[in-house]
């Protein structure tokens, strides 16, 4: 552990995310936003190793990735959204989902996110998103981030401002000791942000199952 304050997965060895670490080779550097990036319940605002990162269309600055899936399903007049995973999430994003007819519903400003409830991480929105939605349903954040670019093979401490990370050029990863959802319900990647890795141009990834 190279940050204090940072929740590990009890996987072993130092490098958790790798599945094997005598075939990760850099690649290129990207910045990541303090401003998208909440602060640990320790005050430090960390983007971990293994982390994966989604580019901010309007700015061209980076975050965690924010693609996830809902773990309840929601009623037409809901403002609260269970989902595996919004550790990446800050109050005053705007929260996307697909309703249950498969159509994107417009979105909603987030007002408040708490973390590992029994079903899930709960995202709070000024208004309903005025549709049912089912169990497993795709959500996101509407700034381009739910898009992954990359995975991170250092871990950032962006409390004090923007900092830089270097994504994997070629890695073999270990889905169970990536730090995704280390809050979520899930634990795991949801299959559209793997199926995105898998096909990045410039990079080679391999995913174990967990």
């Amino acid at each position: 552990m190279d940050t204090p304050g940072m929740t590990w997965k009890n996987v072993g060895g130092s490098n958790p995310f790798l599945f094997r670490s005598d075939t990760l080779v850099p690649g290129r550097e990207v910045t990541i936003d303090d401003a998208k990036t909440p602060a640990g319940t320790n005050g430090y605002k960390i983007v971990q190793a293994g982390a994966v990162i989604g580019e901010i269309t309007a700015s061209g600055l980076h975050r965690e990735c924010t693609q996830g899936v809902l773990t309840k399903a929601a009623g037409a007049a809901d403002v609260v959204y269970y989902v595996d995973n919004a550790k990446a999430f800050v109050v005053g994003d705007e929260f996307v989902a697909i309703d249950d007819d498969g159509a994107t519903l417009a979105s909603q400003t987030i007002t408040a996110i708490t973390c590992g409830t029994a079903d899930g991480d709960a995202v709070t929105v000024d208004t309903t998103l005025g549709h049912a939605c089912l169990i497993g349903a795709v959500c996101y954040i509407d700034d381009g981030s739910k898009t992954p670019i990359g995975v991170a093979i250092n871990t950032v401490d962006v409390t004090k401002g923007d900092g830089a990370l270097t994504l994997a050029k070629r890695a073999d990863l270990n889905e169970v000791g990536m730090p995704y959802a280390v809050t979520g319900k899930n634990h795991t990647l949801p299959s559209a942000v793997k199926t995105a890795l898998l096909a990045l141009t410039d990079a080679t990834l391999t995913i174990e199952a967990a």
